[in-house]
Formats: structure tokens, sequence, C-alpha cells
């Protein structure tokens, strides 16, 4: 039976209530964060590491969201904290349950703390083309044009031909004064989309 906590946390990410079970990607979530906390790592995974990654997160007020989504969010947070610390979890699992968490701060608008996940993701997956992407569009969307900029390149050196972080990359190089960087970016994306003006 779903609690009306996990109801109101999925019908905040999927944007419907469930019919009586959990979304399927709600349900992924959970399983990813469920096996990560089970997950060993090599021996040689530094304790400092894990410890300062948990205090880099900045914890959100929760006091705006309703009383059961707030108390959801900071379960999953506490599941978050407990994963980090774990000394044997490999990297790629730690930056997907940190993503994972950046999704939900995002979806409740808690932006400074989404930003955080994301960037923290990316510094322990930097193949992850999601966490860079996700990294850039929310510096971005906090003004932080410097941010924005390295992480939609780093985006780009992953998924070369992916559209959205190119037209957003070329936006920030225009804010930067960068019009014939900016210009070569659109150019380019409108040669790998011509639908685009």
């Amino acid at each position: 039976m779903v609690s009306g906590t996990e109801q109101g946390v999925n019908r905040t990410i999927t944007g419907r209530a469930p019919a009586g079970k959990m979304c399927l990607g709600c349900r992924l979530v959970a399983g990813m964060i469920a096996l990560t906390l089970v997950a060993c790592a090599p021996e040689n995974a530094p304790r400092e590491t894990l410890d300062e990654s948990r205090s880099e997160i900045p914890h959100p007020a929760l006091e705006a969201l309703e009383a059961p989504l707030a108390a959801a969010l900071e379960a999953r947070r506490s599941e978050l904290d407990e994963l980090l610390g774990k000394r044997h979890l490999p990297s790629a699992e730690r930056a997907e349950a940190l993503g994972r968490m950046g999704q939900l701060y995002q979806a409740h608008r808690l932006l400074e703390a989404a930003e955080a996940c994301y960037r923290m993701a990316h510094e322990l997956d930097p193949e992850s083309f999601e966490w860079a992407y996700y990294t850039g569009v929310l510096a971005a969307s906090s003004g932080d044009v410097e941010g924005g900029v390295a992480a939609f390149e780093s985006a780009l050196v992953l998924r070369p031909g992916d559209l959205p972080a190119m037209i957003r990359l070329a936006d920030l190089e225009l804010d930067r004064g960068r019009t014939e960087v900016a210009s070569g970016l659109y150019s380019k994306a409108r040669e790998l989309d011509p639908t685009l003006a």
C-alpha cells in the first residue's frame, strides 16, 4: 500500500496521482537508493572524501512544504547521507544517488541543494552527461554564467550533438559577450537541425 507521503512525492514527480501503487520511475529511484545502500566499493575509498560530500550539500529549509512531503524528503536525505558515509561504495553509485536526490530537490524548487547534488554527482561520475547538463541548467538559472559554461562544455564533450546543451551554451556565451563563439554554436545547432530558426 502506498502511503500519503509517497503519493505526494510521486504526484509531484510524475504530475499525476498513482493508481494504488508507486509509479515506475519512483520505484526505480527507490530501488536504486536501496541497492546503493548495500553495495561495496574498493577498500581505498578515502573516508574524508565521503564525509566531506555529505557536508557540501546544503540542508534546505522544508518548512514551506506540506509536512508529509517534507518528511519524505528528509527521509530520502537521511538515506543519502547514510549512503555517502559508506566506505566501500563505488563513485558511480554515489553519483547516481546524489543526482536522484538533486532531481527531488529540483522538483520542489530547492535549487541550491539540487545544484550541489548535481555538481557533486558530476564530479564523482564525470562520464555522466545527465549530471553535467543539470548542473549547467541550474548554474545558469542562478546567474552563475561561468559555472554554466563549464558544465555545458563538459556535457557537450560527452554528447557533442546535444542541441539543448549546445543552445544553452550559446546563450551563455552571448551573455558573456562572446558573440563569435555564440554565433558558431547557433550555426552548428542549425546545421544539426535545420528546423531551428
